[in-house]
């Protein structure tokens, strides 16, 4: 997945249909965790660890 790409795409989309402040952070912390993983396929999130 192009990083960059899904952000810009992330925010055009946000002008048409705008997410609450809680579900942005909550779109960047799973982008954050999911290149942090370098892209798996699937991966165990614990909640926990991710608050």
């Amino acid at each position: 997945m192009n990083y960059i790409i899904a952000i810009n795409a992330f925010y055009e989309q946000q002008g048409l249909n705008p997410l609450t402040s809680a579900a942005i952070n909550l779109w960047h912390s799973l982008m954050h965790v999911n290149n942090k993983s370098r892209w798996k396929k699937s991966s165990l999130l614990r909640w926990p660890s991710f608050m």
